[in-house]
């Protein structure tokens, strides 16, 4: 994706892309390991929503996070065909290189009223630091007809990938 599509891309412009259509959401627990290269294949043809360091096990059609750290491991290993949003309070504070194909989007907390189905320019994503939240209200506003998880282990672990440079 070019910087100039990525421009034109906002959050809004999903609105039902995958209307009626199951979504799978890849989380990052160690069952990922255990996925065999068919399943991994299968899952290719499907639409899937991948979240923090899945793209280390599994490439997805989309990708959401909202830890800087991680989006810089990505835009390193993850596959660049994929769709990547970034969510956070204020996103738009962050600075990407320009040929970075991330998609800046506000999120906030759930604050108990029902989620918002279709989004406008304006609209927040909800779940913010509760990423399997955000991205069930992508899948929500997606058109999910199922929403499908795999390699969530309901733990909450903080996890930092460490890359060491070599000389």
């Amino acid at each position: 994706m070019g910087k100039l599509e990525k421009e034109i891309m906002l959050l809004h412009e999903f609105n039902d892309k995958h209307k009626n259509e199951d979504i799978f959401i890849i989380g990052n627990s160690p069952e990922l390991n255990d996925i065999s290269e068919e399943n991994k294949e299968l899952l290719k043809k499907k639409i899937t929503i991948g979240v923090n360091g899945s793209h280390m096990f599994i490439d997805t059609t989309y990708w959401i996070c909202g830890h800087p750290d991680q989006v810089a491991v990505s835009e390193k290993y993850s596959n660049n065909n994929i769709i990547k949003f970034f969510q956070k309070k204020d996103p738009h504070n962050i600075k990407w290189k320009e040929e970075s194909n991330i998609i800046p989007i506000k999120s906030c907390f759930f604050n108990g009223v029902s989620l918002v189905k279709t989004f406008d320019k304006d609209t927040i994503l909800t779940g913010s630091r509760q990423i399997g939240f955000s991205s069930t209200h992508l899948a929500y506003m997606m058109g999910a007809k199922r929403i499908i998880y795999i390699g969530f282990d309901q733990e909450i672990n903080y996890i930092f990938i460490i890359i060491k440079k070599t000389c």
